[in-house]
């Protein structure tokens, strides 16, 4: 999802993404952040731009699930 907003100290692009799970393919996580990337780089680069989202980060040794 991509929202636009126009406010008083500028343009703000926040982006909500959720990442493929852990147990997904490579290829399915690889094109996720292909097409994240792609998307960014569209969007004027004197706008401001906030990703938020489930990136599926891990915390400790145990990455089984």
């Amino acid at each position: 999802m991509h929202i636009k907003l126009n406010t008083v100290t500028g343009t703000i692009h926040l982006v909500s993404a959720y990442a493929p799970t852990l147990t997904s393919s490579s290829h399915i996580k690889d094109a996720f952040y292909s097409e994240l990337e792609d998307s960014t780089k569209r969007l004027p680069k004197n706008h401001s731009l906030i990703i938020l989202g489930d990136f599926n980060a891990r915390v400790g040794d145990d990455q089984r699930s």
